[in-house]
């Protein structure tokens, strides 16, 4: 255990890397950093591939049409928009072309670069550890999602984790520098929304905590304040929340956006203030991320019983994450990747842990064992997928045959080979089990469902109905006054802010706040009449803008079909429009 001088205390260094006592300038390019290379690679591919394909959410579309109106001179946006966001946009704007796939660009960007931050972590999550970090980070359901999906929850949690990184790496490893990056990624997530300011709230609790439990600690804190708060970090963390909140100071009022995120945070802990039952956000958590649960649980009970405090840290914020998440009203997915970082790395550390304990002492002679055990998993599998697609309860005896086999087999191979060979075969079926529904949902949610309201990571989807809409406008364009962007149209300030994205390029579309006896534009968007078309002279069309699931009863099998194969089960609503054309450019 090494000793480093912090101000007047020595801080304990519990994870000493073989970097900090043998430092060397060989670089050499390893089997390990070849495995982050791919990592890193295969985390962008996923987040670019068909990047533009759905259309935005109302979370999304706020920030995106602030962006857009301040680059065509309409003004500085007065709220309701991610500061840090709408700056990045409208450069990206101005140097390219507005659309969903620049909108989404950044946060795409940031969320593939999340797995460096487990490979900072390495001294603390062990090689293998961070390399399942990082896997997770890169290719698990929420992450991809999230990263796809502008509303700035993705950057958020990339700021509190970098901020969380370097306090740790200056209490474990005494770099001073190291907070500098704290200080940038302070400013910058204070300007990304107010998911992050979960991570201050925990950390400060966190603090408070042991200042009053563990005198010892008191020491290692007031180090920690006083090479945090210096003039250097300070100024630091001003600039770049200057920078980001504020455009550099050329969009002032986006710090003042900003500030409000905090006021956010607070209201959004109101228990029912996004209309979200208690159990939504576990339930979310349980149906996309149980491959890090799984790990996480065991990172979390043996880190407790280590008495490890950055253990007790990272199981402090998961559970109080959970709590904020069901008892309290941050509830919506927004809410899951701020909250679900403690655990990736809490499952890097029972990686970690399980592989020391049991997956070192491995050999050659064990593997096939894992592709025998794969006959009985196999088979429960294809009889569950059986009787979900025909219903036919006879089916399930195939279940019943290949657990039996399998348990069987696995008590057989555990008496001839030991007991520690038996674990392995049994955790490395418990991964495949695992891995090969959490790889359904990422390419699920990310390529397939992604706007349907039976995702529970999608809340009040933006229907692909709409997506349908504006090509078909595009299209009536071309046909009326042979540019697909010039045809005149006038739609309801009800069904802002959709129609003013969508409709940007359109020279003739003209916002009002309802459809007049007499319109003269050849099209009209407008929220369902009661009595049918605004004049004889247009025919209608309707169309979905927003879809729902309400929460009810279903049953295991319909929960099951819709978990493997997404197929659809109980009631949809949504929220409609009507499309009215001029009969004659109709025809």
């Amino acid at each position: 255990m090494a000793e480093i001088e912090i101000g007047k205390g020595r801080l304990m260094t519990t994870h000493p890397t073989d970097e900090i006592q043998n430092p060397t300038t060989d670089f050499r390019i390893t089997r390990e950093i070849l495995a982050y290379a791919v990592i890193l690679l295969g985390g962008l591919a996923v987040r670019l591939v068909a990047l533009g394909r759905w259309p935005l959410l109302e979370g999304e579309i706020g920030t995106a049409l602030a962006a857009w109106r301040a680059l065509q001179g309409q003004g500085a946006p007065v709220g309701g928009y991610v500061p840090a966001l709408f700056n990045a946009q409208f450069v990206l704007f101005a140097l390219t072309r507005a659309g969903d796939f620049t909108v989404r660009l950044l946060p795409a960007l940031v969320g593939a670069g999340l797995p460096l931050l487990s490979c900072l972590m390495r001294p603390y999550l062990g090689r293998r550890g961070a390399l399942a970090a990082a896997s997770i980070l890169a290719f698990a359901p929420t992450w991809v999602y999230a990263s796809r999906t502008a509303d700035g929850a993705i950057m958020a949690a990339a700021a509190g984790g970098l901020l969380v990184v370097s306090v740790w790496r200056f209490l474990t490893q005494g770099h001073a520098s190291g907070l500098r990056w704290g200080a940038v990624a302070l400013g910058a997530g204070l300007a990304m929304g107010p998911t992050f300011y979960t991570v201050p709230v925990v950390a400060m609790l966190y603090g408070a905590m042991l200042w009053l439990w563990k005198p010892d600690a008191r020491v290692r804190l007031k180090g920690l304040a006083a090479a945090g708060g210096t003039r250097r970090n300070a100024l630091l963390a001003a600039s770049t929340f200057a920078a980001l909140a504020g455009g550099f100071l050329l969009v002032p009022a986006g710090m003042g956006t900003a500030v409000e995120s905090a006021a956010d945070w607070f209201r959004g802990l109101l228990p029912g203030s996004d209309g979200l039952p208690w159990t939504y956000y576990i339930a979310t958590l349980l149906t996309y991320e149980f491959l890090t649960v799984a790990p996480a649980l065991v990172g979390a009970v043996v880190g407790l019983r280590r008495r490890d405090e950055y253990d007790g840290f990272f199981v402090f914020w998961a559970v109080l994450a959970l709590l904020l998440g069901s008892v309290l009203g941050h509830r919506h997915p927004q809410w899951l990747p701020v909250g679900l970082l403690p655990m990736v790395f809490l499952a890097g550390r029972g990686v970690e842990w399980l592989w020391e304990r049991v997956g070192r002492g491995a050999d050659t002679g064990e593997w096939p064992a894992l592709p025998v055990g794969l006959v009985p998993l196999g088979t429960v599998y294809i009889g569950l997928a059986a009787y979900l697609r025909s219903g036919q309860t006879h089916y399930l005896t195939y279940c019943l045959m290949g657990a039996g086999m399998g348990i069987v087999a696995w008590s057989a191979y555990r008496y001839w080979m030991g007991r520690e060979a038996g674990l392995r075969v049994l955790l490395g079926l418990a991964l495949v089990a695992l891995l090969v529904p959490t790889v359904r949902a990422t390419t699920a949610l990310t390529y397939e469902t992604a706007r349907n309201p039976r995702e529970r990571m999608v809340v009040r989807p933006t229907s692909m109905q709409f997506a349908d809409l504006v090509d078909y406008m595009s299209m009536l364009s071309l046909r009326a006054t042979g540019k697909p962007y010039a045809m005149e149209i006038e739609y309801e300030a009800a069904l802002d802010p959709w129609m003013s994205w969508y409709l940007r390029d359109f020279d003739g579309a003209r916002r009002v706040q309802s459809v007049g006896p007499q319109p003269h534009a050849v099209a009209l968007v407008t929220a369902p009449r009661e009595d049918g078309a605004p004049s004889g002279e247009y025919v209608g069309r309707r169309y979905r803008l927003q879809e729902s699931r309400p929460e009810q009863s279903l049953s295991l099998r319909e929960r099951l079909r819709w978990f493997l194969y997404r197929y659809p089960a109980g009631e949809e609503r949504a929220t409609e429009l009507w499309l009215w054309v001029l009969a004659e450019p109709m025809g």
